[in-house]
C-alpha cells in the first residue's frame, strides 16, 4: 500500500498574524496620537472616514516612530 502527501514548501507556511485588536479608542485618543506622531490626514475626509483611518493607523502604531531615537536597528549577520 502506498500513499501520496502533498509537498509544504517553507514559503507556504505562513508567518502568524497580528491578533485583531477589537479596541474602540475615543476620537480624542486618535487624534492625540495623530498629533504626537504629526500625521498629515487629508482635511477632504468625512469624520467616519477619518475616525477610521486614524484607527488603523492607532492599531498599528507599533510601526510608527516620533523620532530618529525610536527607529530600532535590525542585528546583521555578517559573512565569514
Amino acid at each position: 500500500m502506498s500513499s501520496i502527501t502533498p509537498f509544504k514548501n517553507s514559503d507556504d507556511q505562513k508567518t502568524p498574524e497580528k491578533p485583531i485588536n477589537t479596541e474602540k479608542p475615543s476620537m480624542k485618543t486618535l487624534e492625540k496620537f495623530v498629533t504626537q506622531y504629526k500625521l498629515n490626514l487629508s482635511p477632504k475626509l468625512t469624520t467616519e472616514q477619518r475616525y477610521k483611518l486614524m484607527n488603523v493607523l492607532y492599531q498599528n502604531r507599533d510601526v510608527f516612530a516620533k523620532d530618529i531615537s525610536e527607529i530600532k536597528k535590525k542585528p546583521t549577520k555578517t559573512m565569514n
